[in-house]
């Protein structure tokens, strides 16, 4: 790839925290809808809802802010994670980049690596935690459950610091994935565009559809990681690994459970990627020109 670093790692840090917080407030019904069709027979139920009736039972329950129960530790987070990661590969890729300013494929797979390991110890898999006690609680009919300070409250007494780091393995494994795969697809749909443009930059249209590409071909690779990082953060959870998780899955549901709630995940990434990188690309112009 021949494009040329025209900015501070800096600024990113701000640009994807900023498309962060759009994105999310944005898609979390879509993620609210996955959520309860992956905990599935988790909860002690052999019910599985599918994402049609999770959006039926709650809409006529709750209304629409229902699909909004569990929202604010996840707005918060996306933005401290979004944040996180955009700066984190631009910090990464810039120790990449060769003498000539290239940077490799290659290079771009281990940034977004990079960029997903930090961002699940910093700021996912707690957020994750404290979204799916939430939503579990609404689902279960608990009474004055309270919000996040609430629920984070509850956790440390009860269950210690740990219990916000409940399926960081997963969820690391998870993000790397999700980050190298979605980062290395976009940056590689965007440099061919730019290539085949004569070196101009993209129309906001045009990132829309590349960054919505990108998001189809991330939840397919990582679903199963998911999966996995949801059902080991349910309460009273029966998994002593992620393997045991896994494998414990995979006997009694079959292969298909890893791919459950795939679908609100793709409208979610989807609506991600239209939303995310256009956000982040001219807020980043606007630094730019700021400074």
């Amino acid at each position: 790839m021949a494009e040329k670093k025209q900015f501070p790692s800096s600024l990113s840090l701000i640009a994807g925290a900023s498309a962060g917080m759009v994105e999310s407030f944005l898609t979390y019904p879509t993620e609210y809808v996955k959520t309860i069709s992956q905990l599935g027979s988790g909860s002690g139920t052999s019910v599985k809802l599918s994402p049609a009736a999770v959006i039926k039972e709650t809409f006529s329950t709750r209304g629409i802010t229902g699909f909004y129960r569990g929202c604010g530790p996840v707005v918060t987070g996306n933005a401290l994670k979004a944040g996180t990661r955009f700066f984190c590969y631009e910090s990464i890729r810039d120790l990449l980049r060769g003498p000539n300013g290239k940077l490799s494929t290659t290079s771009n797979v281990l940034a977004g690596i990079g960029a997903g390991c930090v961002e699940s110890i910093v700021a996912v898999t707690p957020s994750e935690a404290i979204k799916t006690r939430l939503i579990e609680s609404q689902r279960a009919g608990v009474v004055n459950q309270g919000g996040s300070i609430t629920v984070i409250g509850n956790m440390l007494r009860t269950e210690s610091i740990t219990s916000l780091y409940k399926g960081l393995m997963p969820t690391m494994m998870k993000q790397s994935a999700n980050s190298a795969v979605r980062f290395t697809s976009y940056q590689a749909m965007k440099d061919y565009v730019v290539s085949m443009n004569g070196g101009q930059t993209p129309a906001n249209t045009t990132i829309m559809g590349i960054g919505a590409m990108a998001g189809v071909i991330t939840v397919y690779a990582t679903m199963p990681f998911d999966v996995v990082k949801t059902r080991m953060q349910q309460t009273g959870v029966r998994y002593s690994s992620t393997w045991n998780c896994f494998t414990g899955s995979l006997k009694q549901e079959g292969p298909l459970v890893f791919w459950r709630g795939a679908s609100p995940r793709v409208a979610r990434l989807v609506v991600s990627g239209t939303v995310t990188f256009v956000v982040y690309e001219n807020v980043l112009r606007a630094l730019q020109v700021l400074m």
